[in-house]
């Protein structure tokens, strides 16, 4: 069993509604269970940690008790490349809106984000970059409420000496790559991310959706019946 949650909110120094949110997330990954009238306890096992990197989503760092923060290290109408260009359907040399932002977890770098916005979508954001705000629920409020993930791709790179620079580390160390397009109701792109993660502080992991079994238990008595038929 463990502690109420009175009981833990003092002994970690922090409010009850940080401990219920911590509670709830072990209970949707089925590491506690909990009963009204009952209390909560370990449903399972908890794995050694043997990789100590941080994963999942940003937003949820806060939630955890991770210390994070941003810097706006340049933003400003930017001539495409030819990559950037091509992600939203442009010629070469096409104006765009960039934003890069740093962000620093416990207090060192952990990733370098860059943003693009088309210029007509850059004037509903542009006051915003300066803030933590995140960027898709507010375009989805200020542009298209269907706003929406088109992909994203993954790869690994070798930090060359500008972006090594940025996140303290050497020139080729590895880094993770996470590129994703928005699309909004008409599918046109209004927003292209490409975050940089110091792969030796970051790694990826995916939730896939939980595939509704297909077991369906024996009736033995109806077996029994059509092997004597």
């Amino acid at each position: 069993m463990l502690p109420t949650e009175k009981a833990l909110a003092n002994q970690f120094r922090v409010s009850r509604v940080t401990i219920r949110g911590a509670l709830k997330s072990l209970e949707e990954d089925g590491i506690i269970a909990r009963r009204a009238g009952v209390g909560t306890w370990v449903a399972r096992a908890v794995p050694a940690v043997t990789d100590h990197r941080a994963t999942g989503p940003i937003e949820e760092f806060v939630r955890r008790g991770i210390e994070t923060s941003t810097s706006l290290l340049s933003s400003g109408l930017v001539a495409a490349s030819s990559d950037v260009a091509a992600v939203f359907r442009q010629n070469q040399n096409w104006m765009v809106l960039e934003a890069k932002r740093l962000r620093i977890v416990d207090g060192k770098p952990f990733l370098l984000l860059k943003v693009y916005f088309p210029p007509s979508i850059g004037k509903k954001v542009k006051n915003i970059l300066h803030s933590d705000i995140q960027f898709v629920p507010t375009l989805r409020s200020l542009h298209d409420s269907e706003i929406r993930e088109e992909w994203q791709r993954i790869e690994a790179v070798a930090m060359d000496k500008e972006l090594a620079k940025v996140l303290k580390v050497r020139a080729g160390s590895p880094a993770l790559v996470v590129k994703r397009l928005f699309v909004d109701s008409q599918r046109k792109p209004v927003v292209y991310f490409i975050t940089i993660f110091r792969a030796d502080r970051y790694y990826h992991t995916v939730t896939l959706p939980q595939a509704k079994s297909s077991y369906h238990p024996v009736d033995k008595n109806r077996v029994r019946s059509r092997r004597t038929s």
